[in-house]
């Protein structure tokens, strides 16, 4: 999916496909924030390079036999430290 606003990566990773943004001129931090919750995404400077890049991801799908699987987000940190707390050993 061609995204250009933080939204729009969300939106396509809630629909479980990734996201290609397209700054159009605008710095990353514009785009995606300062820190955006998932960072496995190309990011293209215009329109002409997310083409090149969408060319570069069928073949790798090609050579593979199927579509690049997306990385899931990182779980929150009151999640891993729920799970620090579940591997501690009893005192």
């Amino acid at each position: 999916m061609l995204a250009d606003t933080q939204r729009e990566v969300l939106t396509a990773y809630a629909a479980g496909v990734r996201p290609l943004v397209i700054l159009g001129g605008r710095l990353i931090s514009e785009v995606v924030g300062t820190a955006p919750s998932h960072k496995d995404f190309p990011i293209a400077p215009d329109l002409t390079t997310a083409v090149s890049y969408i060319s570069i991801e069928q073949e790798i799908a090609q050579r593979l036999g199927h579509a690049r699987s997306l990385v899931p987000a990182l779980p929150s940190e009151a999640v891993l430290y729920a799970h620090l707390l579940q591997c501690q050993p009893s005192r």
